[in-house]
């Protein structure tokens, strides 16, 4: 489930992207898991050539290698370097703002944490500050990786003092 003040629009760095309705603070989730598909290696492997090279564009893999599919606008959150999304913890499947987010500015997620089996290197488009040029996928410890967790440390801690329509029951 996306967060309500995120909408689909046209993106400055790729097809569609999600644009903040308004500015959405520090710590605010941003999606929490509902609307998926997962898939197997086995049922993957199955597929057609189509419906493979959609699942390559729009999956992510968990820890069992399984492939995720969002059924909800997620899957159109697109890459940067210098994103403004992260995870709210290495081992959770909630995402959150890793620091203020403008109205009308794209919330962008580094791939380089999403990174699934038979993934190649693309050259990235972000524009953004510290872009890489090129994603691939980095070692777990990598400064990268290392560098967006820490932003997601600093960021929880601001979680408990903005508003979470998310975790409205």
């Amino acid at each position: 489930m996306l967060h309500p003040d995120l909408v689909l629009r046209k993106s400055p760095i790729s097809g569609k992207g999600l644009l903040a309705r308004r500015m959405i603070p520090k710590g605010t989730i941003l999606w929490v898991p509902s609307h998926m598909r997962v898939y197997s290696t086995s049922q993957y492997d199955k597929f057609t050539g189509p419906y493979k090279a959609l699942l390559r564009k729009y999956t992510y893999e968990d820890e069992k290698g399984n492939l995720i599919y969002c059924t909800d606008s997620s899957k159109y959150w697109n890459h940067s370097c210098n994103p403004n999304s992260a995870p709210s913890a290495p081992d959770e499947e909630m995402d959150m703002a890793v620091r203020d987010i403008k109205a009308g500015e794209e919330v962008t997620y580094d791939y380089v944490l999403l990174w699934t089996r038979g993934d190649k290197p693309f050259k990235c488009s972000c524009g953004g500050k510290g872009c890489r040029g090129t994603v691939r996928k980095e070692p777990s410890g990598s400064r990268t990786v290392r560098r967006i967790y820490a932003q997601s440390e600093k960021a929880r801690r601001c979680m408990n003092k903005v508003r979470q329509p998310l975790l409205k029951g």
